[in-house]
């Protein structure tokens, strides 16, 4: 059984004073914030998608990230647990009008965050690079028969074992978020790449789609991690980027030997308070 701790919507809501990350954020009036702040199913691992939807529900959150993918999973020992998620091309035509009756009635907002275990949208290998992107567009479907306005994806990266130039890494992202845009129009969606990759990266390829409906899902923790290896802090994400923020992940970031300081790193998923390298105090989280 999972537990989840509502007082983390205390930690987690932001102050109505015009902080920095609020007014990037530019809060639609029609959400208090309260509303905004929410869990994902990526880590709610040992319960199925439609326990974690009545988990979340009960503790009270108004908005849910979903997952579609029954593969991904962040805990478990000796072996990864899977997280609550779904696979949509084996999920039927009944459990999928559910899961969507269920997730519009539950909570107010409902964003849709693209599987990234085992998937490279910049991958050298064709076959790998074609599958990523079709996982990805089956995101925005499913996105759409949802109502969701929010889709989020991990940005391609290096292809194990090859010398991959980072040049033709950052196209096939810009390509990849082209297309995107296509759909991002037509079902009146904003879209945008997690921050997993460095600053300077992530600023050419967001610079590359030019698009307003295609940004940034800020995750906190992955720019603390590049900052503990000498990057811009994370409040320079927010003041670079605050017209492009469609999604934030809020977690600490603890930098020490025993954890490494890559946005893949042990220490990069800390509880709020338990990190040392974000000063939460600056963007009042």
């Amino acid at each position: 059984m999972v537990e989840i701790d509502r007082s983390i919507c205390k930690i987690n809501g932001f102050r109505r004073d015009g902080t920095v990350l609020e007014r990037a954020l530019k809060v639609d009036k029609m959400f208090d914030i309260e509303d905004r702040v929410g869990v994902s199913s990526f880590w709610m691992p040992g319960v199925s998608l439609e326990e974690a939807i009545n988990l979340a529900s009960a503790k009270g959150f108004k908005s849910f990230e979903v997952v579609p993918a029954d593969f991904q999973g962040v805990v478990g020992y000796p072996y990864t647990m899977t997280s609550a998620g779904v696979w949509l091309r084996t999920c039927s035509k009944e459990r999928r009008s559910n899961l969507i009756k269920r997730l519009k009635e539950n909570f107010k907002i409902v964003t849709v965050h693209a599987p990234h275990l085992g998937v490279n949208i910049a991958s050298i290998n064709h076959g790998w690079r074609e599958e990523s992107i079709r996982q990805y567009i089956e995101c925005i479907e499913f996105a759409r028969d949802l109502g969701s306005s929010i889709v989020t994806f991990h940005p391609g990266g290096k292809t194990w074992g090859f010398n991959q130039d980072p040049k033709e890494i950052i196209q096939y992202n810009i390509e990849f978020g082209k297309k995107a845009i296509e759909y991002a129009e037509e079902y009146d969606m904003k879209m945008g790449y997690e921050v997993t990759a460095p600053f300077e990266t992530v600023r050419e390829i967001i610079n590359g789609i030019a698009s307003k409906r295609f940004g940034l899902n800020l995750d906190l923790g992955h720019a603390a991690a590049f900052a503990a290896r000498g990057g811009p802090s994370p409040l320079k994400w927010i003041e670079e980027f605050k017209d492009k923020i469609v999604e934030v992940h809020v977690h600490d970031f603890l930098s020490d030997w025993s954890c490494g300081v890559g946005p893949d790193a042990g220490g990069a998923h800390q509880p709020l308070g338990r990190g040392n390298v974000i000063d939460l105090s600056l963007i009042h989280i």
